[in-house]
């Protein structure tokens, strides 16, 4: 007993639990007395709580003495453990806690030591509200603006498509006679690809001329056009300047004729030869006999085509009053002089005489000058070599070249002395390996 009673004031009772200490009391009601004899009735009862004991408060009806008594153990809490939930944009979250299903109060703790408040639960948990994206979200039938962190909607409207140039939607690029061609969509970026617009015009032709080329016996050429730089014309692509489309087969010009660079001569006939083609013919052409040339030593008949020679002699001079001239051809020398044989010529006159021969092996043609002159007066001192007609750096007696071309080589021997006398050999030789 803690407390004892008296006539006046209640006694105490104190409770401790052998186990875990906690303690409770108990009033002990007030003493009667000789003079008063207390009347008690029950004034009131509190009902026990989560934490709180509940008891009956006894009242005596005369001296209004009040004590306590039948008391009950406090209730306890029954704790349902809340877990934490994050803010939403328009609902606030909160943090880990727990409440009671008895008495309603929120705590942190399962035991319920540590009380809260839901002001104190929801701190660092508070709605944000909505953060809207600036792009559209779309599907086939409408558009929106979509908050970042939820799937809330606004401004949601039917797709208006209108005249809107998107790279995305270009149905074809502008070429040079076409103009560029949008399909229409709607200012959300989305387009059904059912309807177009036009745009932007055609480009037109960026031209440029593309020269003659001239035929050959070979091949044919092709006529001066012009033709389109942008990749949109590149086939067909054949104009006129003024950009019109022409027909490629008008533009193709004939085969040339055969570029004769000489004539081969064998024996009676003589052979055209082709700069790209060579021998043209394999059966020859007579030569043209009706023309007769002379210098101051020999006399000879020449083909006016090929330049062949044949019947070619000496003048045999005569005197005829004072000129002394060839008896045969009429060629009159203009410095004569009279030798124990009759008259001749003077040995500046006399002109050289030689041939040449050649050998082959594989490709490589040697070709041989032999002097043939009768006298050593006449012999050759300066020799010069023709390849096709063109002269060439060698000026000994022996010239080697390469014939790889099965076709004919004019080779062409010139040979002077030293009375600056000339003459002249020449060959058509078959050139390749075989």
């Amino acid at each position: 007993m803690t407390k004892e009673p008296t006539e006046k004031e209640k006694g105490i009772k104190t409770f401790t639990c052998t186990v875990c200490n906690h303690t409770k009391k108990e009033d002990i009601s007030p003493l009667n007395s000789a003079e008063h004899t207390h009347t008690w009735k029950v004034k009131e009862t509190i009902t026990p709580t989560c934490v709180k004991t509940g008891y009956t408060v006894m009242e005596c009806s005369s001296c209004k003495i009040t004590y306590n008594t039948h008391y009950e153990d406090a209730l306890g809490h029954d704790m349902t453990e809340i877990e934490e939930q994050e803010a939403t944009c328009t609902s606030n979250g909160h943090k880990k806690h727990y409440k009671c299903s008895v008495c309603n109060n929120l705590y942190l703790d399962k035991n319920g030591i540590n009380k809260t408040t839901q002001q104190e639960v929801e701190e660092g948990h508070i709605a944000q509200g909505h953060v809207w994206e600036k792009d559209y979200k779309y599907d086939e039938t409408g558009h929106w603006h979509k908050c970042r962190n939820c799937d809330a909607r606004k401004d949601e409207e039917k797709h208006t498509l209108s005249d809107i140039k998107d790279v995305k939607f270009v149905k074809s690029e502008a070429t040079c006679t076409e103009a560029k061609v949008y399909y229409k969509s709607c200012r959300c970026g989305y387009s059904p690809k059912t309807e177009t617009f036009i745009s932007d015009p055609p480009l037109g032709h960026d031209l440029e001329k593309v020269d003659e080329v001239k035929s050959t016996c070979e091949e044919q050429g092709q006529k001066a056009y012009w033709k389109c730089k942008r990749s949109c014309c590149q086939e067909n692509n054949f104009y006129d300047e003024k950009g019109n489309r022409i027909d490629e087969s008008t533009l193709i010009l004939p085969l040339a004729d055969h570029e004769i660079i000489r004539y081969d001569a064998e024996g009676e006939f003589h052979y055209p030869v082709c700069k790209l083609h060579g021998r043209l013919t394999l059966k020859g052409e007579k030569h043209n006999k009706d023309e007769s040339t002379s210098d101051k030593v020999f006399h000879w008949k020449c083909c006016s085509v090929c330049g062949f020679q044949w019947e070619k002699h000496e003048h045999t001079f005569i005197l005829v009053g004072n000129i002394t001239k060839c008896s045969e051809c009429g060629y009159e020398a203009k410095d004569d002089s009279k030798s124990d044989s009759g008259f001749d010529v003077g040995v500046e006159y006399q002109t050289p005489d030689g041939s040449i021969s050649h050998s082959k092996d594989g490709e490589i043609i040697t070709v041989t000058f032999s002097d043939k002159s009768k006298k050593e007066e006449y012999k050759t001192t300066e020799i010069s070599w023709y390849l096709d007609n063109v002269l060439q750096e060698e000026k000994g007696e022996v010239f080697i070249f390469s014939a790889p071309y099965q076709r004919y080589y004019s080779v062409r021997c010139s040979f002077t002395n030293k009375y600056g006398r000339g003459n002249s050999a020449s060959l058509s030789i078959l050139g390749g390996s075989n």
